[in-house]
Parts: C-alpha cells; structure tokens; sequence
C-alpha cells in the first residue's frame, strides 16, 4: 500500500469514528427520555432531543441521528426498538444564534408493552 492511499484510510478512519463517537457520546448528554403515562397495552414517553448546527432542525441526516436516539433510549428500558409509534414532533426554539438557532424537539412516543 502507498504512503498517500494509507494516510487516507487512516484519516478517513479517524474521522469516521469521531463523527460516530460524538454522536454516540451526544445522547446521552443532550437529549433526555422519560415516561408520561401508561395506556392500555402501551406506555407514552417523551423524548426530548435538540437541533442546532452540528444536527440541523430540517435535516434528514440528523433527524435519522435523532431517531436512532430515541431507538437506542427504547433498546436500553427493555422496549422492541421498532414497535413504536410518533404522537408528536414540536421543534420549539431554545436559543437565537449568530451561526445557527438552538431547538429542543419534543417527541411523544407511544411504545407498545
């Protein structure tokens, strides 16, 4: 293997797995999951994550991030990740920004028990 063509894979490796990493490391710093109420068959949470630059808010590379979030938070408490249900999705501005404006996004997600 050439010296460019190892440096590459090495720096593309190396950024993969940072990008991966933050991500990971993200939810459980920034995003928050808790129970509402209990229905029949079924338990509400809502789950709380956050847009801003780095996870823009129109974003359907970051709202796959924020989605394998609420998935791994379900995975986590014991619940099928894929036996779910969206209520809601309000985007509600937390912070105006010079660069990019801060939301929290609230989703209330019906789980089935």
């Amino acid at each position: 293997m050439t010296t460019p063509r190892f440096v590459f894979l090495l720096v593309s490796a190396v950024l993969f797995s940072a990008i991966w990493g933050c991500a990971a490391y993200d939810r459980v710093a920034v995003t928050k999951f808790e129970p509402i109420r209990t229905e029949p068959g079924a338990q509400v949470f809502r789950f709380t994550a956050y847009a801003d630059m780095a996870y823009p808010l129109k974003s359907e590379e970051a709202e796959r991030i924020r989605i394998d979030w609420l998935e791994t938070w379900l995975s986590d408490n014991g619940y099928n990740p894929k036996k779910y249900e969206i209520i809601s999705r309000v985007p509600v501005l937390r912070n105006k920004g010079l660069l990019s404006d801060v939301y929290d996004v609230f989703y209330e997600v019906r789980v089935v028990r």
